[in-house]
């Protein structure tokens, strides 16, 4: 993965600080699935490079756990496989990961 104007490189995995200074902020986008937020990011990035700033996204998605750590939801009735892996819930998330991340945007 590779941000704007080299702010931050990384694979996912791990998340590297150039030697920008830091005076950041952090503007975050939510919403349920599908209503557009990844739309709006991209909007939004545009407009702001465009007014000549370094932009960061950083996507949620990026830091679920692998589906042997989320939790199931089963399902009262029905067909197999009778569950489901639960990724709208706050423990589905890597959040140490994250914060780490967007920390090292600045």
């Amino acid at each position: 993965m590779s941000f704007a104007n080299g702010a931050v490189h990384g694979t996912g995995d791990s998340y590297e600080p150039t030697e920008q200074p830091s005076s950041g902020r952090v503007l975050a986008i939510a919403g349920c699935t599908n209503s557009g937020k990844t739309t709006i990011a991209k909007i939004l990035t545009k407009m702001f490079e465009e007014e000549g700033a370094t932009v960061a996204v950083i996507h949620q998605d990026e830091f679920y756990y692998t589906k042997e750590k989320v939790e199931k939801t089963y399902r009262k009735s029905g067909t197999s496989p009778g569950f489901f892996y639960n990724y709208d819930t706050r423990s589905a998330v890597d959040h140490e990961k994250m914060i780490s991340a967007i920390t090292a945007v600045g």
